[in-house]
């Protein structure tokens, strides 16, 4: 299940706090807080923990480092000292995997069938601000293999 709550006037509001829900059937994450069953029976807590540089004494400049989950690193900074956003890294790190595969150096960074799945969520997304009722998607042809 997904609810997105993105307000128009979101962007650099004081009075808007960060907010991020990811629900699923084994687990949820709520900000940098995840919650999991390890197995049957046992809900386990962890927190994904964010190295930030620049911050009191240190003189590193503001940035984002890496990102671990359970004591082991999940997200390495590969633009580290160019001082992006976490949405300029997003943006980065895309056009990187995109340059790579135009040079046949890696896999598609985001398959067509991926890109279709995810366009026809945000068609329900529009549809449902627009009516004010539920959406609902299904896996389509293209998105099942």
């Amino acid at each position: 299940m997904g609810l997105y709550d993105f307000t128009e006037n979101q962007w650099w509001n004081p009075l808007r706090a960060r907010r991020i829900v990811v629900r699923g059937s084994r687990g949820e994450i709520v900000d940098d807080d995840v919650v999991r069953l390890v197995d049957a029976r046992t809900p386990v807590r962890s927190a994904l923990v964010s190295r930030r540089t620049g911050i009191d004494l240190n003189l590193e400049g503001a940035d984002l480092d890496h990102i671990s989950f359970d004591g082991r690193v999940v997200y390495r900074n590969e633009f580290f000292g160019a001082r992006f956003s976490e949405d300029d890294l997003g943006v980065a790190s895309m056009l990187a995997a995109m340059g790579a595969w135009c040079r046949g150096a890696a896999a598609p960074p985001y398959p067509l069938a991926a890109a279709c799945q995810d366009h026809l969520i945000s068609l329900a997304i529009g549809e449902s601000a627009r009516t004010g009722s539920p959406s609902t998607t299904g896996v389509e042809a293209w998105a099942a293999s």
